[in-house]
């Protein structure tokens, strides 16, 4: 997460304009031109001591500039060989839990989740303004100069901008988790007698929060007995940590449907096993995922 603050807001100098924000993530490719491009109006809604999603409001916009040509008198144009580059050309599709805005003691605060910017360990940011919420991205002004001659512009484009290393954003809103559970089976028919292994893959999605202690519940069929020794004494699961950097604790059992679990199973099949718990050690961020396997005896 990266914050960025701009300070002297107010509701009545607020009206039409909005700020922005380039990104040079690749300074190695082309210094001192941007790669990502992400303007906020600064609305009302804004006005806010907690963060306020920028997508929710209607309030960001953002274009990438895949080809690295920006930079001239436009930002829509490039200096490479005049004026016959296409600027930012890709438009990046808005969404929710990218962009936050807040205003705090008159500081205009922003916040972007660095995945946006393709999570880049080191990024170069420069800040415009623009008079304007109904101009196009071709229209920017540095810190409100240089109004009357946008020719200045590709001069002050190919300045560096202030570095901001992937491990020192400000302090961005707290991102949800949100969890998928996909469990399925190597068989959809099955006998008394027969075995069944069931694998529960959990993962995170790329646009919420970091995920801790993590909890597998699970509640065993009324007509399945789970095998205890199926991955090796007293190991009835098997835990596959895939991208997750997480591993599994130490399970525990119910015998009363969920209400509890302080029972102790015995034996390589324990029929009064009815649901079971498992607590993994570690965070997950977000786009990442684990696996677990288990096998149960149908009755």
């Amino acid at each position: 997460m990266k914050s960025i603050f701009a300070g002297d807001w107010s509701e009545a100098s607020s009206t039409g304009h909005s700020i922005v924000i380039e990104f040079d993530v690749d300074s190695d490719v082309e210094i001192g031109r941007a790669d990502y491009y992400i303007g906020i109006y600064q609305k009302t809604e804004f006005n806010n001591s907690t963060w306020q999603d920028a997508y929710i409001t209607g309030g960001y916009e953002s274009y990438e500039d895949a080809n690295d040509d920006v930079g001239g008198p436009q930002t829509l144009l490039s200096d490479f060989g005049g004026s016959s580059g296409d600027g930012y050309e890709t438009d990046v599709k808005q969404r929710k839990d990218r962009v936050w805005a807040r205003i705090i003691d008159g500081n205009f605060q922003l916040a972007v989740k660095s995945n946006l910017l393709g999570d880049p360990e080191l990024a170069f940011m420069r800040v415009w303004s623009r008079q304007s919420s109904s101009l196009p991205k071709d229209k920017l002004y540095f810190h409100d100069q240089n109004q009357n001659n946008s020719s200045d512009i590709s001069q002050i484009d190919n300045l560096c901008g202030l570095p901001i290393h992937a491990n020192c954003g400000g302090v961005g809103p707290a991102l949800e988790p949100t969890l998928i559970v996909d469990k399925s089976s190597n068989a959809s028919v099955a006998a008394p007698g027969d075995t069944i292994i069931y694998t529960v893959l959990v993962s995170s999605t790329a646009d919420g929060g970091d995920a801790l202690s993590i909890v597998v519940i699970d509640d065993l069929s009324p007509y399945s007995v789970l095998y205890l020794d199926a991955y090796g004494t007293d190991t009835p699961f098997q835990f596959l940590p895939e991208t997750s950097g997480l591993s599994m604790g130490t399970p525990v059992y119910s015998d009363d449907d969920g209400t509890t679990f302080i029972y102790v199973p015995s034996g390589p099949l324990d029929s009064n096993v009815t649901d079971v718990s498992i607590p993994m050690t570690g965070m997950m961020s977000s786009g990442n995922y684990f696996i677990l396997n288990y096998q149960v005896q149908v009755k």
